[in-house]
């Protein structure tokens, strides 16, 4: 085992609650701490305090239900696993679009359980070796960022020893900026909530990551104003903008110029 793990066991049913965390002996499964909450909102801030690495949760508890609760958490890496008395397809449904991790039925088999949670745990060990490692600097994505950012000491590769976590999100949006990039698909792409991955980004950039998503269209857009032939329209489809009024008026914004100002003036040597 990479660490010793922690897991939540969050009903509003005591007598589960209690069974499960009193009955089974889940040091053989790399569990370490069992904590319980009678509800989301309890589930939650015991979570958030002690970032609980596996979340076991009734999806329909009074106040915040289980899904909800892990929507909220900040922290990251975690893997929910939900239970429900009966099958519910919209809720089974939510739980999917969320990545919950596995959808277990009431009365619960304990054997199964503990497989549930082995592979949860086995599933955040390769998480955290993914993330311990690098990305190489020279890198596509990165060469492109390092381009941009060379003199802003909040994004400069050369300022700052940013993380894996940090240059694989400056990777991707400068490879898939063309795309329909949102938090939600950069935020899966790293296997992070949305929530956490918006926070982190923040607080290790300095840039929310819309504004750095916008910032590296619009350096994009400067370079093909300046290399090719192509209308200005047809630029701001070729770095990722699907509105040109709204594409017009960021990149002004952004560099002081509309954009066939900016290509008709000369750069400076």
């Amino acid at each position: 085992m990479t660490r010793p793990w922690k897991l939540m066991i969050a009903d509003d049913e005591v007598h589960i609650r209690m069974g499960l965390s009193s009955t089974i002996d889940w040091t053989t499964v790399g569990i370490a701490e069992v904590f319980t909450a009678r509800d989301g909102e309890e589930a939650y801030k015991l979570c958030e305090e002690h970032k609980i690495e596996v979340i076991l949760t009734d999806i329909r508890m009074p106040g915040m239900d289980g899904l909800e609760m892990a929507k909220r958490l900040h922290y990251s890496p975690f893997k929910v696993i939900v239970m429900s008395g009966y099958s519910d397809f919209e809720y089974t449904k939510r739980a999917i679009l969320q990545g919950v991790s596995d959808y277990l039925l009431k009365p619960i088999n304990v054997d199964h359980l503990k497989d549930v949670v082995a592979k949860a745990i086995s599933q955040l060990e390769a998480a955290i070796h993914e993330e311990q490692i690098s990305v190489s600097p020279s890198s596509k994505g990165l060469s492109a960022h390092q381009q941009f950012f060379a003199n802003d000491p909040m994004l400069s590769l050369a300022e700052k020893n940013f993380d894996a976590f940090t240059l694989k999100s400056f990777e991707y949006v400068n490879n898939h900026y063309p795309e329909r990039v949102t938090v939600e698909s950069i935020a899966n792409y790293l296997g992070k909530s949305k929530n956490y991955f918006s926070s982190m980004f923040k607080k290790k950039t300095g840039y929310s990551f819309v504004d750095y998503l916008a910032m590296v269209r619009l350096e994009h857009a400067k370079v093909l104003l300046r290399t090719t032939t192509f209308m200005t329209y047809e630029i701001a489809e070729k770095t990722g903008f699907t509105d040109y009024k709204y594409f017009s008026t960021t990149f002004k914004r952004y560099t002081g110029s509309t954009p066939s100002d900016f290509r008709r003036v000369k750069p400076k040597k």
